[in-house]
């Protein structure tokens, strides 16, 4: 029996096979139907689960020229149609936790790159962490009109929209993706990068220097330490991105920049302020009267009290933000320190280098020396030279700046006690009080330099031109009086003692200075002898340091114009009766210059007897001599 029935045995076997392979090839032919109506069930793990059973036979058979090649094509348009779906309801935020891990899980048994997906689901968290910075940046100082600004409210609103969203995408791509961590660092460091530069621009000071500080030390201080317990967890959830270290770099930046900005903002204020006196002198009908030199005194001392009060009140600022949260400076308190003394000296510099620019003279040695070693303590804030007026100011307005900077002088001491208390651990030693006033009191004489060669330079204008202009060969005669320049250059020296007067301490006047009178004409003989006696004494300093007194001052600027007289007559030759009125004029000024001179009349006694020298060298003929007592009779007679 079973012999009989094995060969029917055989057959039935091979007639089940090949009804197993109908029963698939059916399935596979009814597959696009079927996945179409599960997709508009909605039925989508159906759907998958189906094309996954018939996934080897299509792709078997499915290729071109392939017995199922219609048949892949139907289902490669459906599941395509498939897998956006799932992609959207992975992407979409409103979806529940498991929803998003089942349309993941049906996302890989489609056979999609793990990375894709990754970024697939990053894409839509990454636009909500976008919206979140811009809606921060919109209702940040940077692009408010007005109201009132709270930087630490500002910040705790956008940690929570963007901190919070971050962080949520975070623990749900760890759960979703707990293999690869990849696609999440890379989105996480590009946000972080626009979140800390977006929390830098609104806590920075403003760009320009007319605009006060939007945030005090303190407020500064509270909203960058919300930023760091802000930071603190999402550091923990993803430690790749380091953004604790991103947090103390952004802390620090922002410190140095604000102390930067309270200092530069006081010496912003200072060169407005000495613009605006610059203006009002220059709308002043009379920049040598008496009331515009009691104004400039006034001036003077303003300014420096605002200058001082604009510093103390930025080192209280900076003393509140170190005591605010000092945590935050625990790391590199040294370099603060070092930071806020450096700033303090620079203020100074900057100071003294906007005095000497507005000046238009040739900057200082010290200065230049201070502004390279201390331009360490804030790299990242370079200051920019000032920059010169078109025109030389009013002599005036120099003597004032001069007063300014021995003011400064003075005052600071409170500034080096105040520095000592307050910010005294630096790396550098402390504030140097000796070397910020040994810098002032340089600018002072710098400055006043400069007015005696100013004012000096004017008075040789008048020499040169008086001495371009004449025929000295045939000069009239007979000699009736002394040339105009004579007293034009008096009459400038009696305006220049009124400056110096009212702008300087005043000093003691010494007694007369004796003189010896008219030289006249001197032998060749004495020439010779004069001239080898001068080879052996100390050459005449013209261009030299100027005291803060009257004699100095006014000795500087009469050096100046006689050493021009002297060069000026050495470049003319004059016949025996210009040779008289250079004479006549050296008289006339030896007399007109004795109150000038009593302080020490013998450089200048000296340059007119070079005067006299010169004419007698470049005189054509003989020069006879033209005694004192005939000049004193010219002198008595002489119209003025």
């Amino acid at each position: 029996m079973n012999t009989k029935l094995a060969a029917h045995r055989d057959e039935i076997e091979q007639l089940n096979r090949v009804r197993g392979v109908l029963t698939k090839l059916q399935v596979v032919f009814d597959l696009p139907s079927r996945l179409r109506q599960c997709m508009d069930m909605g039925a989508y793990a159906s759907a998958v689960h189906s094309y996954a059973a018939a996934a080897p036979l299509l792709e078997r058979y499915g290729g071109r020229g392939g017995a199922l090649a219609g048949v892949q094509a139907k289902v490669m348009v459906t599941i395509k149609e498939l897998g956006d779906r799932l992609r959207a309801q992975l992407r979409d935020q409103s979806t529940r936790p498991d929803d998003a891990a089942e349309a993941l899980e049906l996302l890989q048994a489609l056979r999609l790159p793990q990375d894709e997906l990754q970024r697939d689901w990053l894409s839509e968290r990454r636009g909500a962490l976008t919206d979140a910075l811009a809606a921060a940046a919109q209702t940040s100082p940077n692009a408010a009109t007005g109201g009132s600004y709270d930087p630490v409210d500002w910040v705790s609103r956008l940690d929570g929209a963007f901190l919070g969203e971050l962080s949520q995408t975070a623990t749900s791509y760890r759960e979703l993706f707990p293999d690869s961590r990849t696609a999440l660092v890379e989105l996480g460091r590009a946000a972080c990068a626009d979140y800390f530069r977006i929390v830098k621009d609104c806590l920075a000071p403003p760009g320009g220097s007319n605009e006060p500080l939007r945030v005090s030390g303190p407020a500064l201080m509270g909203a960058l330490h919300r930023m760091v317990q802000d930071v603190s967890p999402l550091a923990r959830l993803v430690p790749e991105l380091r953004l604790n270290d991103k947090a103390a770099e952004v802390v620090e930046g922002a410190v140095r920049r604000h102390v930067c900005a309270s200092f530069a903002a006081v010496e912003a204020d200072a060169a407005r302020q000495l613009e605006a006196t610059l203006a009002q002198l220059h709308a002043s009908p009379d920049a040598n009267s008496a009331d515009t030199h009691e104004m400039l005194l006034r001036t003077q001392t303003r300014v420096g009290a605002a200058i001082m009060e604009g510093l103390h009140t930025a080192l209280r600022d900076i003393a509140a933000l170190q005591a605010e949260r000092p945590a935050l400076l625990g790391s590199w308190k040294e370099v603060f320190v070092d930071l806020v003394q450096g700033q303090c000296a620079l203020l100074f510099t900057g100071v003294v280098n906007t005095c000497i620019a507005a000046c238009r003279l040739p900057p200082m040695a010290e200065a230049a020396a201070s502004l390279v070693e201390l331009q360490h303590a804030a790299p990242e804030a370079p200051k920019a030279p000032p920059s010169k007026p078109a025109e030389l100011p009013p002599p005036v307005f120099v003597l004032f700046l001069m007063r300014l900077c021995g003011d400064l002088e003075s005052r600071v001491p409170p500034v080096a006690e105040r520095m000592q208390a307050s910010f005294s651990d630096g790396m550098r030693g402390g504030f140097d009080a000796t070397v910020v006033q040994r810098l002032l009191r340089a600018a002072a004489t710098h400055l006043l330099v400069g007015y005696v060669q100013q004012q000096g330079r004017r008075l040789s204008k008048l020499v040169r031109r008086s001495m371009a202009v004449p025929e000295w060969l045939v000069w009239p005669e007979p000699i009736r009086d002394v040339r105009p320049v004579c007293d034009a250059i008096l009459d400038e020296l009696a305006i220049m003692e009124k400056q110096v007067v009212q702008l300087l301490p005043p000093e003691t006047v010494g007694g007369k200075a004796q003189h010896k009178g008219a030289a006249g004409a001197q032998g060749a003989e004495d020439r010779i002898q004069r001239n080898v006696a001068k080879l052996f004494q100390e050459k005449l300093r013209v261009f030299d340091d100027v005291e803060p007194t009257r004699a100095s001052v006014l000795l500087g600027i009469i050096k100046i114009a006689l050493k021009s007289w002297v060069e000026c007559v050495r470049q003319v030759t004059v016949g025996r009766s210009g040779f008289h009125q250079l004479l006549l004029d050296v008289h006339y000024m030896r007399k007109g210059l004795r109150t000038y001179i009593s302080g020490n009349p013998a450089v200048a006694e000296g340059l007119l007897d070079d005067i006299a020298a010169a004419a007698a060298d470049r005189c054509a003929g003989d020069p006879i001599g033209f005694s004192a007592d005939d000049m004193d009779t010219v002198l008595a007679s002489r119209r003025r």
